[in-house]
């Protein structure tokens, strides 16, 4: 599966001194194999585009000049593997 999240920039502030969040659209790629009737292998690729961005939720009431503003970006390209076995 091909998975879209996008975001709008966030406009609306208290105040014009505050961090707003630039909008972003990132693309997850997601995978399951059910290798047996019991175990399942399940990965993705996520941020395949590699995009810098910020949710609103993680930086909300930060000023626009606050120097940790790039600690709250998330993950850029990155992979996971689960490998789930049921009995």
């Amino acid at each position: 599966d091909l998975v879209s999240t996008s975001a709008k920039r966030k406009r609306r502030l208290d105040s014009d001194t505050l961090f707003a969040t630039p909008g972003y659209s990132v693309l997850d790629l997601l995978a399951t194999w059910h290798v047996s009737e019991r175990l399942r292998l399940d990965g993705g690729l996520f941020n395949l585009t590699d995009r810098r961005y910020w949710t609103w939720a993680d930086v909300q009431g930060r000023l626009a000049t606050d120097p940790t503003l790039n600690r709250y970006t998330r993950a850029g390209r990155s992979l996971a593997i689960n490998l789930s076995l049921e009995w």
